[in-house]
Order: structure tokens, then sequence, then C-alpha cells
């Protein structure tokens, strides 16, 4: 069972309670967390003026990665189909979108979110070819307001 605890994501065992892992990288108050496919990979945003995403290896319970282009708040993160990729969106105020490559820290593409805020977003697997067969190309989608 993973849950936020202010700026700390705790890891625990609903077996036994006081099998408890702390994982502590973010200097603020976490704000959205995800979970890789393959379960493997936490990853975990933040608010304040230095929002970081964090990069988790779950089986090592260590920050891979840290990653630091969002400022204001991360609002959601999420994991392609193949764990490959990372989607991660700031708030209205940060307007950044990035996604990033989970096998090296490095940014994959961005844009500037216009004209208003993501509230979710999901990966769709990968685009079909006209035989119906997967392609290289991924998909995603994303809900906000208007």
């Amino acid at each position: 069972f993973i849950y936020i605890s202010g700026g700390c994501i705790v890891i625990t065992d609903l077996n036994d309670p006081h099998n408890q892992h702390f994982l502590r990288g973010h200097d603020d108050q976490v704000t959205c967390l995800a979970i890789s496919n393959s379960g493997s990979l936490i990853a975990s945003g933040q608010l304040g003026d230095n929002s970081d995403v964090v990069i988790w290896d779950f089986e090592a319970k260590k920050a891979k990665f840290k990653l630091c282009e969002h400022d204001y708040q991360v609002a959601c993160l999420d994991f392609s189909y193949d764990d490959k990729l990372l989607f991660s969106c700031g708030s209205s105020a940060d307007k950044k979108i990035f996604i990033w490559d989970t096998s090296n820290g490095y940014i994959v593409a961005s844009t500037v979110m216009i004209p208003d805020s993501i509230l979710c977003a999901r990966w769709g697997g990968f685009v079909k070819d006209i035989k119906g067969r997967d392609t290289s190309k991924y998909q995603l989608a994303t809900v906000g307001h208007k």
C-alpha cells in the first residue's frame, strides 16, 4: 500500500502496519503520485517554487531521478503503457507539460499548456496501423477545463 503523507511517500504492508518504508526526496508537500504498470517505478510530484518530479525505484526504495523543470506545482503524472515514458503536467500557474524517458531522466518532449489546466492524463497504448497492428507511436489523452 502506497500513500502520500505531507512531503513523504509511505510504503506499508497491509498485513503488518509496522513494516513501513519512507521515501524522502521532496522539500514541500507531495501533490501527486503514479505507479508504473509493472510496479517497479513510482513517480511523485510536489508543490512549491521548485516543484520537482522524483522517479523512485520501488524495490530499492531509493530515488532514481529527480526531474527539476516544473514551477509552482505538479498536477498530474502518468506512466506510459510500457513504462518507458512518464507524463508530467504542472498546475495552471506552471503551464508546463513534459514527457520524460524513465531509463535516463531526459526530456523527450515538452509543450506549454493552452488554454487552461489539465486535471488528468492517461496513456492509451500504441497507435494501430491500418491493419490493426501496433506501431511505435504512443497515444495520450488529457482532461481539463475548457
